[in-house]
């Protein structure tokens, strides 16, 4: 068989070859796989980070809770029913969080907690970062990573950071070293970084509560 023929012959079978490979990537069976939005990572990529917070829960552990949903900033969350979700107000300073931006509510912060709760108790509150600054300069500033803290305050303990999956994203757990049961998570989406933080993470209805926060598109 002369080279022109053998190479007439492999030709459609490469061909086809090709087109099969490209057709997995898109297809399952009659099935399309989406890919995940921007910035959530699939579970086959998670398995050499923890997953926080660690434990697991059904659907049917979330009976009777009710849900916030954030379409603005794309997310949604569980929470008991005899709790309330209290969102900043700009008439009302106790409902400002804490940073340059707390007048004009430009961290949209909102505060999940149990009726009659001072809103500084902070059981559960979700914002995002109104200074226009990313997640690894956040990070610095915990951390403390250029020691400017505590070269002024020596007993000042930095925030100690762990990278964590969170709703199937990549994030960072910062623990506070100086107020017990303090914990804020970190991640950037959408074009800002968001903090899921809480003053109780020893309450299993908060971490429960925690789990339940999904992105939405």
């Amino acid at each position: 068989m002369t080279k022109k023929y053998l190479f007439l012959l492999i030709l459609p079978l490469a061909l086809v070859a090709v087109v099969s490979g490209c057709q997995s990537k898109v297809t399952n069976g009659n099935k399309e796989i989406k890919t995940p939005p921007e910035g959530i990572i699939s579970s086959s990529t998670v398995e050499n980070l923890p997953v926080w917070p660690e434990q697991k829960y059904a659907e049917k552990d979330y009976e009777g809770w009710k849900t916030y949903f954030n379409k603005e900033l794309g997310y949604s969350i569980k929470y008991p029913p005899i709790w309330t979700v209290s969102p900043c107000n700009r008439e009302d300073p106790s409902t400002w969080a804490v940073n340059a931006c707390d007048m004009s509510c430009g961290t949209k912060e909102i505060v999940i907690s149990p009726l009659n709760t001072e809103r500084s108790a902070s059981y559960i509150n979700i914002s995002v970062d109104c200074r226009n600054k990313n997640i690894e300069l956040i990070r610095r500033e915990l951390t403390d990573a250029n020691f400017s803290i505590r070269r002024n305050m020596p007993d000042y303990k930095p925030y100690i950071e762990n990278k964590i999956i969170f709703s199937g994203k990549k994030s960072f757990l910062f623990i506070n070293q100086m107020i017990e049961n303090n914990s804020d998570v970190y991640f950037d989406y959408k074009d800002a970084s968001y903090k899921v933080g809480t003053s109780k993470n020893n309450d299993p209805l908060v971490l429960q509560s925690i789990a339940s926060f999904k992105f939405i598109e």
